[in-house]
């Protein structure tokens, strides 16, 4: 039997425009595989299986396979996979068989009614395609939603009944290491498709994009964002196609699409058009260029023209290289903006006390430094000496929400001083990294409940959280904030907000008109002036611009007061001139006075 198969394998691939490179598809369309065949790929199909019904209880029961791989599936060059989730199948397939019937099993919970085997079969089928991987293949995966069934790892016996032994993470995206990483938004989806401008396709292909839908955005993990090529986004301008680059060299890459509605034209785009080009070690059989193409056949004015555009390219180089290390300059400077988002320990403390320095604080005392171990007793991390009182900071980085202890540690420390020193000017603030395993944005805003902001109030103690601290230090940047506009926010008790002295409120955004670039203010307090600036608190800092028109139903006018719904232009795009956003007058800017 081993011979036949080879014999039957080696007489399809001599019959083949393209024997190699060997071409899965998982669960995709049969128009996908008949397209590819007719172009002449060696095309192989599988299927990860399917969801199946069982009587809806809470019970559990064993997840049964039935998923279908080709015996060959470690030796496969690229890899297809479409992550739609595919109809149930009518009937519960066989027990999958076990060894040993004691032996630990996989689980699945009943309450849905359906029991979803795909993520089992892809565990199993991890370490080949992980393989293939790391040797050079490639995975195109249509993307869906990120499912996680529940599991549990047991064993059961009719005496004792199920013996649970942990509950199993197992995903519909975790055929590939790679891309457990990826970080799945389940609440984008839609049908407005943009690809990225630097994406060049034929207006069939780029059709193609804009006639699909997505189902969710992506966003590279933390150790993938430097090989991360977002390809296409939806108009929040979140990521819904990506390249994903090898990790080193020798290695294979993932091309992440959105559900596509053709892909059978997709695939073949893929394999004809993009692969030969980023990947031509796959493809050993591709037609090489002939001497016709050889430039020295060319004329004279071909070769010049090839001059023109050799020279243009190197000149581009050197610009783009100059402008990649003026952004890693930048990196390197504001290095300590990205650790108090991401550190715990002596590295967030040493990141805190930088940004302290850099917006404007003198005497940032790392009390560790100084003090050593001549006391024994725990101590504040660090101190602001720059004026009465003395602010002693207690910075702490947590992967949950603060508890009390947590949020008022830095209390304990203002008593022990006070009798230190010989003096009650000690205050006290709290700095926490709070659910530092999460991207910033996706972390809770308010992670203080009231009881500890009450306390926190109570004892003339000051909450932040470092996101506060990074939009504090991202504004003063960029806006050209002084340090005596922000320095009283650091002795304010209870829960911060962030906002300087200079800014004044007056409302909150309440509509903006795209095709126009005009958004209604909701002005609530005082008034608002043509020439004024304005500043609007964006999820990641402030930023200001100026009014320079301004409308009441529709007719320019020079001011408008509290309770009218002003009309002004703004050059800032649509995903962050959202409802309710707060919106300020800037009444100095680096202490002078405006409008």
């Amino acid at each position: 039997m081993p011979d036949q198969v080879a014999e039957t394998a080696t007489d399809l691939a001599q019959s083949l425009k393209h024997p190699q490179p060997l071409v899965l598809l998982v669960d995709m369309p049969k128009e996908a595989a008949d397209r590819l065949r007719q172009d002449g790929f060696n095309i192989t199909t599988g299927t990860f299986g399917a969801p199946y019904p069982v009587e809806v209880s809470d019970r559990w029961t064993r997840i049964s396979l039935n998923a279908h791989l080709p015996w060959n599936v470690g030796e496969q060059d690229i890899v297809l996979v479409d992550l739609d989730q595919p109809e149930d199948h009518p009937m519960r397939p066989p027990a999958t068989a076990t060894v040993d019937a004691d032996a630990p099993d996989w689980w699945g919970h009943c309450g849905t009614g359906r029991i979803d085997p795909r993520p089992r079969a892809m565990v199993q089928t991890r370490d080949a395609f992980d393989r293939i991987l790391e040797h050079g293949g490639v995975f195109v995966v249509f993307a869906d939603v990120l499912r996680i069934p529940r599991a549990t790892l047991g064993t059961s016996s009719r005496e004792y009944g199920l013996n649970q032994m942990g509950s199993i993470t197992a995903t519909n995206w975790g055929f590939l290491s790679e891309l457990n990483s990826v970080e799945v938004n389940n609440d984008d989806y839609g049908e407005e498709v943009r690809l990225l401008p630097d994406v060049a396709v034929r207006e069939d292909i780029r059709r193609l994009f804009q006639e699909g839908h997505y189902t969710c955005s992506m966003e590279p993990g933390y150790q993938q964002q430097e090989r991360w090529g977002p390809m296409a986004t939806n108009k929040f301008k979140k990521t819904i196609a990506a390249v994903l680059g090898a990790r080193a060299d020798g290695e294979g890459f993932v091309i992440i699409l959105p559900q596509l509605t053709d892909k059978a034209a997709a695939a073949a785009w893929v394999l004809n058009e993009v692969l030969p080009h980023h990947a031509p070690h796959l493809f050993p059989y591709i037609e090489k260029p002939t001497w016709q193409d050889d430039p020295s056949f060319d004329s004279l004015g071909a070769a010049t023209l090839r001059a023109e555009v050799d020279k243009t390219r190197a000149e581009y180089e050197v610009k783009i290289a100059a402008l990649e290390a003026q952004i890693a300059a930048d990196r390197a400077a504001y290095k300590h903006l990205r650790e108090i988002l991401r550190e715990t320990g002596d590295d967030l403390v040493a990141a805190v006390r930088e940004t302290l320095r850099a917006i404007g604080f003198r005497q940032v005392v790392d009390v560790d430094e100084e003090e050593g171990d001549l006391v024994e007793r725990k101590r504040e991390d660090l101190q602001i000496r720059d004026s009465s009182p003395v602010l002693l900071i207690e910075v702490k980085g947590i992967t949950h929400t603060p508890s009390d202890t947590d949020a008022l540690r830095a209390d304990q420390y203002v008593t022990p001083r006070m009798r230190e020193w010989g003096r009650t000017d000690v205050a006290a603030v709290t700095i926490i990294n709070h659910q530092r395993h999460l991207p910033p944005r996706d972390r809770i805003r308010s992670p203080f409940h009231s009881d500890i902001i009450d306390n926190a109030r109570a004892r003339h103690l000051g909450l932040w959280t470092t996101w506060d601290l990074y939009r504090l230090a991202r504004s003063f940047s960029e806006n050209g904030w002084t340090h005596e506009q922000i320095r009283h926010l650091f002795y304010q008790p209870g829960r911060v907000d962030v906002v300087p002295s200079h800014y004044s409120y007056v409302g909150t955004i309440g509509k903006y008109l795209p095709e126009k670039r005009v958004f209604g203010l909701k002005v609530e307090a005082g008034e608002v002036r043509i020439g004024e600036r304005l500043a609007f608190d964006f999820p990641m800092g402030f930023q200001e611009q100026s009014i320079e028109s301004l409308q009441l139903e529709f007719n320019p006018v020079d001011v408008a007061a509290a309770g009218s719904f002003a009309g002004i232009r703004t050059e800032f795009p649509a995903d962050l001139m959202r409802e309710r956003v707060r919106v300020f007058r800037v009444t100095t800017s680096k202490g002078v006075e405006q409008g």
